[in-house]
């Protein structure tokens, strides 16, 4: 059965006032569990419900970390168990074993006796404190976390898998936690999410003031609105995986190998894969995310934080703000960008340019098509080359970042044309009939094709950017 259908199946739990969820607002979910000053991981926290991967909670003792926990699994209506991870055994969580012969067999079997606290029948799981655990006990709950199993048995309605610590920190920290280890990186890997909640400390004023006003716990029930709206954002988050947005593959694709080239840290490609479904879950949730909401999950989406107290994260920022300037429209529910890139011939693009009603969206396209130009990609430098009398004309009008950068690589164009004019032309006679009569298309070839490129190469091209300049001559362009 799958997570959703579990979840589906849970409404007989659940209060008789049937709502659909579909524009349940989740901002606040949290002071609604009775926990205060949570408001900047209420996304995070909604995210890890939605893929139901595994995820951590990490913050000082009594920041309220398993306290939202068991109170989301009352919200959901879930059959849910909670292990301190420093105190149990094994058994404590498989139950007692019981050896026996099945029938005629000789071999011996073994079944586990359940009892109330073991989680054969449980649909979550929070292992509080895991890093405080018996390293034997960190290795059985591995498969846990990964696999839903235990002893290679499958905890068939278990869905999700919480867990909570104390942040590691260095020994000659002052507010190092005794008995708090690095979690083993493997473990660590298999989380999805690694959130970290408010400290005292770092609430407002006003929001410590409603913590100690609200002394007394909310009666939780499980809520149909709360799941129809999980089961909804779920569904959404699949189909964007089906089809993931072009420009979050590259995000991700480039942040992944900048922070690798640097040394700032290793992702790999198991990583990077629970990235994409992480920002994935964010859009199914948010259509239109801002840039710090994005870097937000992509930072949440690191495990180094579990065994490294020193992870360069300003540097990683200015990574995202780097890659995600050239990346950040696809991130929109809008296929503008993908469009663009699949449009056939350098005369659709310009027109689906000419067409966009967003001036911004615009500017941001051409905006990346100059970086793949100075990246070398021919097709986008003849393309920045040819819209440059539609963009002069403002046919194709443009922010002011996106003329600067558009205006200042035209410019490095025009000193390589200007180098080139006393070149000897070298071309037959086809070519010759092609550029005669327009100047620009000589000074193109003269410059770009005389010599790098072959007689049939050049034919070819000049054929296309002749193609393009007639039709938007024709069209009074």
């Amino acid at each position: 059965m799958s997570g959703q259908d579990l979840i589906l199946e849970n409404k007989n739990l659940i209060e008789s006032d049937k709502l659909d969820g579909t524009n349940y607002e989740y901002k606040g979910f949290a002071r609604s569990l009775g926990i205060f000053g949570y408001e900047n991981i209420e996304t995070l926290l909604i995210i890890g419900l939605i893929t139901q991967d595994p995820l951590i909670l990490i913050g000082d003792m009594g920041s309220g970390k398993t306290h939202i926990l068991n109170n989301i699994s009352k919200l959901l209506g879930l059959n849910h168990k909670h292990y301190n991870a420093s105190m149990i055994s094994f058994d404590d969580i498989v139950g007692f074993p019981y050896p026996f012969k099945n029938g005629g067999e000789n071999k011996m079997k073994i079944e586990y006796i359940m009892t109330p606290a073991t989680v054969w029948d449980a649909e979550s799981v929070l292992i509080d404190e895991i890093n405080r655990c018996k390293p034997e006990v960190q290795n059985k709950l591995f498969s846990l976390i990964y696999e839903k199993k235990l002893q290679g048995i499958e905890i068939r309605k278990l869905v999700y898998r919480w867990s909570a610590m104390n942040p590691y920190r260095k020994d000659e920290d002052e507010n190092v936690y005794l008995g708090v280890e690095p979690l083993d990186k493997a473990l660590a890997d298999r989380f999805s999410l690694f959130i970290q909640v408010p400290k005292w400390s770092g609430i407002n004023e006003n929001t410590k003031r409603e913590i100690l006003k609200n002394m007394i716990e909310p009666d939780i029930k499980a809520s149909n609105n709360f799941i129809d709206f999980i089961n909804k954002k779920r569904e959404e988050f699949q189909n964007i995986l089906q089809k993931p947005p072009l420009s979050l593959i590259n995000y991700i694709a480039e942040f992944s190998k900048l922070a690798n080239d640097a040394k700032i840290m290793e992702i790999s490609v198991r990583r990077a894969k629970i990235i994409m479904k992480n920002i994935s879950a964010l859009l199914a949730l948010t259509p239109n995310p801002w840039d710090e909401d994005v870097y937000n999950v992509f930072k949440s989406s690191i495990p180094d934080i579990c065994w490294n107290d020193d992870i360069k994260w300003d540097k990683l920022n200015l990574i995202h703000k780097s890659v995600y300037q050239f990346n950040r429209i696809e991130l929109f529910k809008d296929n503008d960008m993908e469009n663009f890139m699949e449009a056939k011939g350098y005369i659709e693009k310009a027109n689906m340019l000419i067409n966009l009603k967003s001036k911004e969206k615009r500017s941001l396209i051409v905006k990346w098509a100059v970086i793949k130009a100075k990246e070398g990609d021919y097709d986008y430098f003849i393309f920045i080359y040819l819209i440059f009398s539609l963009v002069m004309k403002g046919v194709i009008s443009l922010n002011a970042d996106a003329c600067e950068e558009f205006f200042g690589y035209m410019k490095n164009i025009s000193s390589s044309v200007n180098m080139q004019k006393k070149v000897e032309l070298k071309c037959d006679s086809e070519i010759i009939e092609i550029i005669s009569e327009n100047k620009f298309l000589k000074d193109f070839f003269i410059s770009f094709l005389n010599c790098d490129k072959n007689q049939d190469e050049s034919i070819e091209i000049l054929k296309k950017m002749k193609e393009f300049i007639d039709y938007f001559k024709k069209e009074g362009l």
